[in-house]
């Protein structure tokens, strides 16, 4: 079981890459997400998928045609299980 408080910092760290990033940068997002440990586990055209099972985080990417982002969330794995 992963702890909470380091599950809610890095919360606090993507919530801050998110914010950083203008919506065309979606590439660096991913690029930042992946040095924090997360791994793309899926994807299309229109949305990616990523985890980090370590902190047992899960994040979806939602991307318009173009690839720049127009949407994301973070869900905990006991959030998705439920």
């Amino acid at each position: 079981m992963v702890n909470r408080e380091l599950q809610e910092e890095m919360v606090r760290k993507m919530e801050g890459i998110f914010s950083s990033y203008g919506p065309e940068q979606s590439d660096l997002i991913l690029g930042e997400l992946a040095s924090l440990g997360f791994v793309r586990v899926g994807g299309n055209p229109s949305a990616v998928s990523m985890e980090n099972k370590v902190m047992e985080l899960f994040v979806v990417m939602g991307l318009d045609e173009k690839g720049a982002l127009v949407s994301h969330e973070i869900l905990r794995f006991d959030q998705i299980r439920k």
